[in-house]
């Protein structure tokens, strides 16, 4: 008896460090200029934000770009507080990232749009401004659709968070967002 399966692919470990749209658009063809992409460094043990941290996160930056071929990529922009850089890279580029030990993902850079839809009435924002509150006079609080508090380049400097969901949602790492009320303040 013959059984049919699909196929199985198995995706090697470099290729993994790819985010999907980045996959997507080295599947379609990169034009001959390349693309925007970040390229996120391991976070090794990283002291709070300083000049000592700057000073490593530039060694980490330095280090990976001397092994691409200079003709490969474009500079964009190094960060200094966090391990990573925004460049123009070609496909040899990228290929070379993908190899890299210190690169931990590599991901196409771009602008995501939060659909208001869907966060207004999450936020009370319609009845905010029916009661006639403005903001006016008032600190700014910034909101978004989600981080990974866990992420090295975030845990030590996450100051407050609150969730406004109140059903549990799994995260894209596979944590569970938990239900409405504040969290334990971290950072500074």
């Amino acid at each position: 008896m013959l059984a049919l399966l699909p196929p199985v692919t198995v995706a090697a470990p470099a290729e993994s460090k790819l985010g999907p749209l980045l996959a997507r658009e080295i599947e379609r063809g990169l034009p001959p200029q390349g693309v925007h992409v970040v390229g996120q460094l391991r976070g090794h043990d990283l002291p709070a934000a300083d000049t000592v941290r700057s000073a490593r996160i530039r060694g980490w930056q330095d280090a990976v770009l001397r092994r691409l071929a200079r003709r490969a990529y474009k500079m964009r922009r190094r960060h200094r507080s966090l391990p990573g850089f925004v460049i123009q890279a070609r496909r040899r580029a990228i290929r070379r990232l993908v190899r890299d030990p210190e690169v931990e993902h590599i991901y196409l850079d771009g602008t995501l749009q939060a659909q208001l839809t869907e966060c207004q009435p999450l936020i009370g924002a319609v009845e905010t401004a029916q009661a006639g509150f403005t903001g006016a006079g008032v600190n700014v609080a910034v909101l978004d659709t989600g981080i990974d508090t866990d992420h090295p380049w975030l845990m030590d400097n996450v100051v407050a968070e609150y969730f406004l969901v109140q059903q549990r949602r799994r995260l894209l790492s596979g944590r569970r967002q938990r239900g409405v009320g504040p969290r334990k303040c971290r950072g500074r």
